[in-house]
């Protein structure tokens, strides 16, 4: 394995403000830390997967079929939940038509 490092060095220097917004030079604080951080590569990246031919495994098909059924089950309650609304409509019209037909 190949191993990559980075070094980096920090200082902080605060210097303190009084409530006037004046420096306070003899408050200076200053600090400083030293960071390494290993990085370790592999040698050999892993092999992409060459394109299979021929039918899929049989959990994959399951999942396909599966994922499929669940698009369908939702894209029929969506068309139900935007017609719902307006049931009431067609259902006026039949009662009116209804009355009429009893009334004569």
């Amino acid at each position: 394995m190949a191993a990559d490092s980075v070094s980096e060095q920090v200082t902080v220097r605060a210097i303190p403000l009084s409530e006037e917004g004046e420096r306070q030079v003899e408050q200076t604080t200053e600090d400083g830390a030293q960071l390494r951080i290993n990085v370790r590569i592999p040698a050999d990246p892993v092999p992409e997967e060459e394109p299979r031919d021929g039918l899929p495994p049989l959990g994959d098909a399951l999942s396909n079929g599966w994922d499929l059924l669940s698009t369908a089950v939702n894209a029929v309650a969506v068309a139900a939940a935007f017609v719902l609304p307006f049931l009431w409509i067609p259902l006026l019209f039949v009662l009116a038509l209804w009355r009429r037909r009893r009334g004569s």
